[in-house]
């Protein structure tokens, strides 16, 4: 038998597995995942959806394409055939994480942070799994070196000479490397176009002009960049798989997509012109940019293409618009949409060319308004679009005549936008509020007001923050620039409830600028004011306002409860729970004013969880009786389910302390009570109090001192502070 008889028969039995095109797309899909979940066990961490769908699976991708191409380059072996056997080999890629853990290997594997100053080291220690390198782990290389040996011994096999698998296995050697170190040849290649960033890492995701990814933007600009040449090797590798099979195969429908791609590209254009224009695009501007464009094209060279052709071109089309950001990724879907409401070619381009427009300009063009600035592009669009519907001569005009919309965008650019920072920052902060994110929102509200955007939610965020020196100050500026508007008057009425403004809380009140839904939304505010102060004649002037409902008897109670009649109060909170607009909340309070009032507040809790399961009002309001009454048995379940449930609030991590605590669990209760000071700033004064008295009781004297060294200094106490006994039996308010 020769020698190369095995391997012969080893490709012969990699030819005669499973090959048909979905099979190959599974098995190469679940390489991937699987190597992804490998990774992930020895990171300790779930990829992010960034990463695990786009960055990752195209990081595969491009690699095995490259080297397909350059295989059938060296050897000639058929593109088909070859495609097939490297889809099965790849799963050695699998490899590498298990090869780092049985070495006992824990870093993570990445791309190594190739710059000018380390290129050599790359160069001469990559096939040196000894040496350290980061990203680029020991299993990494192994993988590679055997990878280039394989690839060389393939190509002498079938090609039938050594001396080119040798030259084969040498010319393979830098394609591993380049792919192991793309993103800083990027870098290396692109930097000087930019503005300066310091490292890859800001080279990558530093957004001035589009909008940024809340998170993990890098790994979208990094799927971005190796779309294009992932995409042209693979229409290439497609090509010849046509060609070896005696046709051209599957062409695009290029010259019927004339329209729709030249509206694409207008609408890159009019991106690309806006942002030169601006002369501080960054590389990531640049990328997604480009990625809107990809995913234009992608849609317009495949809308009148077989069905195969087409779904495959809508899904990475909306892959690369997903990766570009929210508002492209919604214009190439309605493209997609559109491009499937009818089977006429020319109507279909009638209809997607607009559309296609707004996908290509998306990046910078991302409110109604700046679409206004397209109008005439866009009628310019569908104008020569509708050239085909001409009885004669119709379909040769149209394609000549499509070509005017990228020179009409060329020469009306650059063009008035919004910027897309700003629109995105004020999305962002609208979200944070919206989702009770305060600290999140102050930040980002932080930086809408400092590039220009509405100082209202910051007011807001200021003001929720306790920083009302700020929300102060913000006020005072708008109102002297007479821009006073709904949510700004929200943050003026606010404040004069903090001051205890009765005369300006009226005023606002009444002022034009609240509308129904701004009352209705002070309302609580309004209550809890007059109730925190006992001021049942206020409530009287309210209750001739908005009329009663379960709120304003709860607020009512409460006054009364100032005033100190106890037995008035309970009477109004049952009230409070008979009105129809009863919530959870109401039942929390009656039922720690029937314990505070030597009632028993079981038959209302029962009631109440009855109607409103699970609520987390119900929780608190039980631990808070039996931290009062001594009562543990009953609530155990609930400071169990407030310790797992996410978000929790400091006020419950307080509640479950005084629990823990008074249960004798200093050690617990000590990490809770850390935990909800965690959450808070300035830090309750009762809160830190309690923290050193659980530290006492855990024999923790140096851990006591330095949280009453923080009550001292952040709350000004210099008298005694009480210990575990005082504070064991402290009830909560209701």
């Amino acid at each position: 038998m020769k020698v190369g008889d095995p391997l012969a028969r080893l490709i012969a039995f990699g030819e005669g597995l499973p090959g048909g095109a979905g099979r190959l797309t599974a098995v190469f899909a679940v390489t991937v995942f699987v190597r992804n979940l490998l990774e992930c066990a020895g990171s300790g961490i779930l990829f992010a959806p960034e990463a695990y769908l786009l960055h990752f699976p195209i990081a595969y991708v491009l690699p095995m394409l490259g080297i397909v191409a350059a295989m059938h380059l060296m050897s000639g072996y058929p593109v088909s055939r070859l495609m097939k056997l490297m889809t099965w080999a790849w799963t050695l890629t699998i490899l590498p994480p298990l090869i780092d853990a049985a070495a006992g290997i824990d870093s993570s594997i990445g791309y190594f942070p190739l710059d000018r100053s380390n290129a050599l080291r790359f160069l001469l220690d990559f096939f040196n799994p000894s040496r350290t390198l980061p990203g680029t782990t020991a299993g990494i290389r192994i993988e590679a070196t055997i990878g280039c040996i394989l690839g060389g011994v393939f190509i002498g096999k079938v090609s039938g000479s050594a001396i080119r698998g040798v030259v084969g296995s040498l010319l393979l050697a830098p394609l591993f490397l380049m792919f192991f170190g793309r993103p800083g040849i990027v870098n290396l290649l692109a930097g000087r176009f930019f503005p300066y960033t310091g490292d890859i890492q800001d080279f990558m995701q530093w957004h001035s002009l589009t909008r940024p990814h809340l998170m993990n933007s890098v790994h979208s600009t990094v799927f971005l960049v190796d779309l294009w040449p992932a995409a042209a090797i693979g229409l290439w590798l497609i090509r010849r798989i046509g060609d070896e099979r005696g046709g051209a195969g599957r062409a695009l429908a290029i010259r019927s997509a004339l329209n729709p791609i030249a509206s694409a590209v207008a609408g890159t254009i009019a991106a690309a012109a806006t942002a030169s224009a601006a002369g501080t695009a960054t590389f990531a501007d640049a990328a997604a940019i480009a990625g809107a464009l990809f995913a234009s094209l992608s849609l317009a060279t495949t809308i009148h293409s077989g069905r195969n052709p087409r779904i495959w071109g809508a899904l990475v089309a909306l892959l690369a618009a997903g990766a570009v950001g929210w508002p492209t990724f919604v214009t190439a879907l309605l493209t997609a949409a559109l491009s499937a409401t009818t089977t006429d070619r020319r109507l279909s381009a009638a209809f997607t060319s607009p559309a296609l427009l707004l996908t290509a300009a998306s990046p910078l063009f991302s409110t109604p308004g700046d679409t206004a600035a397209l109008w005439p592009l866009l009628l310019a669009s569908a104008a020569t679009a509708s050239l085909a519907f001409l009885p004669k001569g119709g379909v040769r005009i149209a394609g000549p005549a499509a070509a005017c919309i990228p020179a009409a965008a060329l020469l009306a650019g650059p063009y008035p936008v919004k910027p897309a920072q700003q629109v995105w920052m004020e999305e962002t902060t609208d979200s944070f509020m919206r989702s009770s994110r305060n600290q999140h929102a102050l930040v980002s509200a932080s930086i809408l007001a400092g590039h220009g955007g509405s100082t209202a939610p910051l007011a807001q965020s200021a003001h929720i923050a306790g920083r009302l020196d700020q929300a102060e100050w913000l006020c005072r500026l708008a109102a002297e620039e007479g821009n006073l508007d709904r949510d700004m008057l929200q943050v003026a009425f606010n404040l004069s409830i903090a001051e205890g403004d009765r005369a300006r809380m009226l005023e606002i009140l009444s002022s034009e600028g609240m509308g129904e839904a701004a009352v209705a939304r002070s309302l609580p505010a309004v209550l809890g004011y007059a109730a925190n102060a006992g001021d049942t004649l206020f409530l009287r002037t309210v209750f001739r306002t908005t009329g009663s409902s379960a709120m304003f008897l709860e607020a009512w109670s409460r006054a009364l409860l100032v005033l100190g009649d106890t037995s008035a109060a309970c009477s109004f909170s049952r009230a409070a729970i008979q009105a129809p607009d009863a919530g959870p909340s109401e039942y929390a309070y009656a039922a720690g004013l029937a314990a505070i009032a030597g009632n028993d507040p079981e038959d209302l809790l029962r009631e109440a969880d009855s109607m409103f399961p699970g609520a987390r009002e119900l929780d608190l309001c039980r631990v808070r009786i039996s931290v009062g009454t001594g009562e543990r048995e009953a609530s155990g379940r609930a400071v169990a389910r407030m310790l797992s449930r996410y978000p929790r609030t400091s006020e419950e991590l307080y509640a479950c302390a005084l629990w823990l605590l008074d249960a004798g669990l200093p050690d617990s209760a000590l990490a809770v009570v850390e935990r909800s000071l965690m959450m808070q700033y300035p830090p309750s004064e009762a809160f830190l109090e309690l923290a050193a008295a659980c530290a006492e009781a855990a024999g923790d004297t140096a851990r006591a001192d330095i949280h009453r060294d923080y009550l001292r200094a952040a709350c000004c106490v210099s008298e005694d502070i009480p210990g575990p006994d005082a504070l064991s039996t402290a009830s909560t308010d209701i």
